[in-house]
């Protein structure tokens, strides 16, 4: 009788164990490549941002947007950015990260994961709360540091209703002003877990998160990379130079995380 080719049992369950392996192997570098891309995708919107900021400030004589203005306490500076961002991007979905998993209702608009730093939107002057405009461009003393924008969730705008109806949030780099938004930056400038508006202790992309500066870059860092808070009082403030006050947490660029002691790379302070 003629012997049929064939595997024996041995021979498949190497080749299936052979295939169980590599895939163990690849799987997690496409999951890898797949976020990268998401993060990637998320760093172009924002870029698109930073444009848009840089060309309203152009059209109004160097001014920031600000939305709409301070309430008495201070809470709705930076309200309805996206909405004046709106008419230089012409697309929802540049507002929209592809890991921010928020989905706005027809009621609330559309979702914006993004939050506007309120200390450029309005100006924090004193230790009283005391705010004013955001001001001209020519007052910022380092804007390749400064933060615009950063990831958030659970925030939503009307991109074509006035800014003065559901707005797009703002937030200090500590906590989000506005509806139930949290960050998405992982703990930020020493702070821990002292507020419950960070979702998590890392960002949302592999462990950090973008972050789009005021001369217009976009970059990936690292919460504790960055200076969280309340403008700087003042220069000669040491709590707010070395990233322990409560208060500002670190809010001037010049200092250095409590919780790596490495300079910050970026800051929420506008000075």
């Amino acid at each position: 009788m003629k012997r049929l080719n064939g595997f024996t049992l041995i021979e498949l369950l190497v080749v299936i164990a052979i295939i169980a392996i590599l895939a163990a192997i690849l799987f997690p570098v496409f999951a890898t490549a797949r976020e990268k891309a998401r993060q990637t995708t998320c760093a172009s919107n924002e870029k698109q941002l930073a444009t848009a900021f840089l060309q309203y400030s152009q059209d109004y004589d160097e001014c920031v947007p600000i939305g709409m203005a301070c309430d008495a306490n201070g809470s709705n500076c930076g309200s309805g950015w996206a909405y004046l961002a709106y008419p230089y991007v012409k697309s929802t979905g540049a507002f929209v990260c592809p890991d921010d998993l928020f989905i706005a209702n027809a009621a609330h608009g559309s979702n914006v994961s993004y939050a506007y730093n309120i200390n450029i939107a309005s100006l924090r002057t004193s230790q009283t709360g005391t705010y004013s405009a955001g001001g001209n461009l020519s007052v910022y003393t380092s804007p390749a540091r400064t933060v615009i924008y950063c990831e958030t969730s659970g925030g939503y705008s009307q991109f074509t209703t006035c800014c003065t109806w559901e707005y797009s949030n703002a937030t200090n780099g500590a906590s989000v002003l506005g509806n139930v938004t949290t960050m998405r930056t992982g703990y930020m400038g020493g702070l821990g877990a002292i507020t419950t508006k960070f979702t998590t202790q890392y960002g949302s992309h592999s462990q950090g998160s973008n972050y789009a500066f005021m001369d217009g870059h976009v970059k990936w860092l690292m919460g504790n990379q960055v200076s969280s808070g309340f403008s700087a009082y003042s220069p000669s403030n040491d709590a707010v130079l070395n990233g322990t006050s409560s208060l500002a947490a670190g809010a001037n660029f010049n200092g250095a995380s409590a919780l790596t002691g490495a300079p910050f790379a970026g800051t929420f302070s506008a000075y």
